[in-house]
Order: structure tokens, then C-alpha cells, then sequence
């Protein structure tokens, strides 16, 4: 695919989280965190602050747990 006089190499490998991986050449590498829509915006900011920690060794899906409101808060404040 080309965009802006650029070529666009689409792939897709199974990674087994919740992220999406996305390459520019071959030192570019970026791993991005796909928050579920239904995340409350406290929960959703926690989970990417955890996610771009330097130090962050924690998987996708691991972060999103940790992140969740207790006792079904999520259900009633939304």
C-alpha cells in the first residue's frame, strides 16, 4: 500500500495480548496497548501510564486487570 508517496507494509502475527505492534523500518518499534472501550478514563490513564514505564515488564492483558475498578465500579460510574 502506498501513502504519501510512502510504502505501507501491512502484516499481522499473533503477539497473544492485548497489543498491537507496529514497525517503521527495521529500528522503529512501537508496541501499543488497546484499552476495551468499556474502560472507565481513570483505569484507561493508569493502564497507560503502567504500559510506557521504562521498567514495564508486565503483559497486555496483566495491566488491564490491575487497572480495573474494584466491586464493579466501572458498571455503576459509567
Amino acid at each position: 500500500m502506498v501513502i504519501d508517496g510512502q510504502v505501507v507494509h501491512l502484516d499481522s502475527d499473533p503477539v497473544g495480548d492485548d497489543t498491537v505492534l507496529i514497525t517503521r523500518g527495521h529500528n522503529d518499534h512501537f508496541a501499543l496497548l488497546v484499552v476495551p472501550p468499556d474502560t472507565t478514563a481513570d483505569a484507561a490513564r493508569e493502564a497507560m501510564a503502567r504500559a510506557v514505564r521504562a521498567d514495564n515488564i508486565t503483559q497486555a492483558a496483566q495491566i488491564l486487570i490491575a487497572t480495573e475498578p474494584e466491586d464493579g465500579a466501572a458498571g455503576a460510574a459509567g
